[in-house]
This record gives structure tokens, sequence and C-alpha cells, in this order.
């Protein structure tokens, strides 16, 4: 238990004028981290917390409330920026939450902004029933998104695969954008904490110019990175990646599809890097991991998932795919959430372990590929069809950047599927929509019972994730 207090106190003390954490306009040495993590402690300790929330938005005294978090309590839960006041109270009554940090700050002048719970807890009310564990949210469109149980046991196994594959130390420094209320974010700054190196925090890229000024005067050696993220720093940077790249030890990527074109750019322009690109969700964290960048596989299909991380295994049902050619993956490891909070059981996992993820693959050369979602089927006029399959070969269409696809009513055949597509700005509508109908004839799909509709609006989440709302869509 507190593991991650231990480790993090003990580099903080023999480092003392060492800089651990830096925004863009202050840094925070080992002595004054410990200064506010003591402070903290005595605050926690003086209310008997035992359960605490902490705020969505990234700060530089974000990781201090959670190493003191780590030692006190035994359940540290993440908001995320979808919870609202009105969330956020019913979460903290429904779980017995004590106390919540809304804005994770310094203690000193009373600039802590919080909602203090310092209450007995009612027992009669849901709480997890086992050790010390983070509770991620999932993000949710209606109504209160589910809490993802994750034991200490489970993301610190994580985190040690990730700094071995990354040849991760106390010397480097990352950027730290990614929400530390999602598990992406968070298990990049958990890698920070064990291993005593030091991280840029932001709360996001929108102020990559003060960032890449930044690391000018101080180098930046490690970045963590959502696909549309690579797309910002591409974009800005252009002629002076070379002097960004060159200080870049290691990268790791989220789980979202990359191009061919990024693929390529990462290859050619971080000649050093170490850069991993991680499959799962956040109820089983990097279940799979795949290399990009020098050591980046062409010849392999740009859908192969990757390697299983080490202590995950996998499973496809064998009847789908000799039926079928592909099934629902399952995993089961060392890595694997321990369950829901609103159910307190092992939700989606079997009697044996195994968690359904929802994803469809099939194995081709002893390589998982991944095919796309079992909730993305389109069922129209009794066939099935794949949006991701359909999606992938009209992006490979010159012009296209991106192309959603998905069901809609239609009168004679139940549904049928429309394409909506962001093109580049100087491509021709009526030459693609003709490709378009020729590459939809190769699924064996009549063009004429499809909706193709041009769109400049964005068909991307802020995580890089499509957009898969056709009330939204078909309005833009």
């Amino acid at each position: 238990m507190s593991r991650i207090y231990n480790k993090s106190v003990e580099y903080f003390a023999n480092n003392p004028e060492k800089i651990f954490f830096y925004d863009l306009k202050q840094s925070l040495s080992g002595r004054i981290c410990l200064d506010v993590i003591n402070q903290i402690n005595e605050y926690l300790s003086s209310r008997k917390i035992q359960t605490i929330a902490l705020g969505p938005k990234n700060t530089i005294y974000w990781p201090l409330w959670y190493i003191a978090a780590d030692k006190l309590c035994n359940y540290i839960y993440m908001f995320n920026q979808r919870q609202n006041p009105e969330q956020a109270e019913h979460l903290m009554e429904k779980y017995n939450i004590q106390c919540y940090v809304s804005n994770p700050s310094g203690l000193k002048n009373n600039c802590i902004e919080s909602l203090d719970r310092s209450k007995e807890i009612n027992k009669s009310l849901i709480k997890p029933d086992c050790k010390r564990a983070d509770i991620l949210f999932t993000t949710g469109t209606t109504g209160l998104p589910k809490g993802v149980i994750i034991e200490e046991s489970a993301y610190i196994h994580v985190v040690k695969c990730l700094i071995k594959k990354l040849k991760q130390n106390q010397n480097h420094l990352e950027l730290l954008s990614m929400p530390f209320s999602h598990s992406f974010g968070l298990a990049r700054l958990r890698c920070v904490l064990m291993t005593g190196g030091s991280a840029v925090i932001t709360d996001g890229l929108k102020n990559f110019p003060e960032i890449y000024k930044f690391s000018k005067s101080t180098r930046i050696s490690g970045l963590s990175l959502v696909p549309a993220a690579i797309e910002i720093i591409k974009k800005l940077l252009k002629s002076k990646i070379e002097q960004f790249s060159k200080n870049i030890d290691y990268m790791e990527l989220g789980s979202s599809a990359i191009s061919g074109e990024v693929r390529k750019w990462l290859r050619d322009h971080f000649h050093d890097t170490k850069i991993i690109h991680h499959y799962g969700m956040t109820e089983a964290s990097r279940a799979f991991i795949r290399e990009r960048g020098q050591r980046d596989d062409f010849n392999s299909p740009n859908n192969w998932i990757g390697d299983p991380l080490d202590g995950c295994d996998y499973s496809i049902n064998k009847n789908d795919l000799q039926e079928y050619g592909y099934g629902e993956l399952r995993l089961k490891g060392l890595n694997l959430f321990q369950g829901y909070l609103d159910t307190g059981q092992l939700t989606n996992k079997d009697k044996n372990g195994w968690l359904k993820t929802g994803d469809l693959c099939k194995v081709k050369n002893s390589k998982v590929l991944l095919i796309g979602r079992v909730d993305n089927q389109l069922n129209v006029g009794g066939e099935k069809f794949q949006s991701e399959e359909i999606e992938q070969a009209i992006e490979n269409i010159e012009g296209v950047k991106i192309c959603v696809t998905f069901s809609i009513p239609d009168e004679i055949l139940g549904n049928k599927i429309a394409c909506i597509i962001n093109t580049n700005s100087d491509a021709s509508s009526s030459i693609i929509k003709k490709r378009i109908r020729k590459t939809l004839s190769i699924f064996s799909i009549n063009s004429k019972n499809c909706l193709i509709k041009f769109t400049l609006s964005n068909l991307l989440t802020k995580n890089g994730k499509k957009i898969r709302r056709p009330n939204i869509l078909l309005n833009k």
C-alpha cells in the first residue's frame, strides 16, 4: 500500500533542490513538494478523510494531492470534465466521498477550492469493497458515467511494464498534457512518480507555442500524446520539428488509430525516439503495445494492435472465427480492472475472469487485427457491414481526410448507410463522390441507397476519436 507515496517522498527527500514539476509560470523543487504534501496530509488526517475526489483540470499541484491521498485514502476518485457541480454533488453523496478538491492547489493562503465532506461514512451507501484503488469515470453522454475500480496492483503492474518498454528514468522530463482524470494521463503521471522523473504539466496543448519556447531552454525528453495532439504539433512546428524531436527519448501514443501519413512523419522526424502505441480501454489499460517511429513495421497492417502486454492474455471465440472470420476480443490479466462501482461485480467479465471488450478482431499470421466495434455493425436489408472497414477504405481515397459511417432509417431497407466526409481543401467533391461509390461497390453496397455528405465541421473529439452521433453529424 502507498507505493507511489513512498517512492515519491523518497525521491523528493533525496533531491531537495531538483525541480520535479513545472508549469509555464512556476516550478516545484523536491523540498517544496515535501512541504506541500505534509500540509495536505495534515489537512486530510485532521479531518479523518479516507475518500477523496480530485478535480478534472491538470495543475502543477495535482500530483502532490494524489501522492498525499495515496498515503491516507483508500479510494481516490478522478472526476472528469463532464461532471457538472450537480453531478459531483450526487456522486459524493452516492459514494461517500468526504472531500472534493475541484482545483488542486497549494494550501498556503487558503487557496484550496474544495467541498469538504468530513462526515461519518454511511455504511448503507455504495462503496467499493477492495484494497487501495483509484476510481475513474468513463465518459458518459447521458446520466452518470460508470465508475471503474482499478486496484493498486493492476496499475503498478502496467506502470512497471511501461517504464521497462520506454527505458524511462529519473533524468527524464515528460510533457504531461493529457487529463489526469483519464486512464492515459494518470498512467503517465504514475510512471513519472515511480521513476523519480520530472514533468511539465499543462492543461492540454492549446498553449503549445509557449510549451515549445519552454522546451528550448529546458529539455523535454518524453511525450505522451493522442493522435489528434500529434496533428497539432505537426502543424505548428513544421520546419522546427527537428529541433524539437532531437531531444525526445520516448513517446507513448494513445489508443486511437493513426494514419499512414502520421506514421511516416514519426519515422522521418523522430530518429532516436522510442515510440510505443497502445491498445486498451480504461478497464484494461495497455493490453497490447505496438512500436512506431523507426521500429514501426510498415509491412504489417495498420490495424494490427501489437503484442500483448506482459501478464495479459487474449481470446476470440473459435466458433465466431470459423463462421464469420472475426469475433469479439476478450482479455484477462494483471492489468484488468476490479469491477464497476454501481454493481460491485465483475461486470463484462465471465466467471473465468475474461473481459468482453466490445471490439471485433480477427487473427492473421498470428497478429490480432482490429476490425471494429460490436456496436458499429450496420445491418442493411439483412446484410451486415462493419463501419470501420468501410471508413478505412474510403479514407484511402486521395483527397479524403476523415470518413464516419453509420446507419439511418430507410422506408424500403429498414436502414441505409450514411457516409459523412471531411476532405482536403483543394479536393473535388464530384470526383471523390465517384470514387466513394466505386469503393462501396467493393463491399457489394449499392451506393444509390447510401447518403454521402461532405462537411467542413470537425468529425473528431478532443481525444481524436470519431464522433458517432447521427443527430449531430447530419445537421453539421
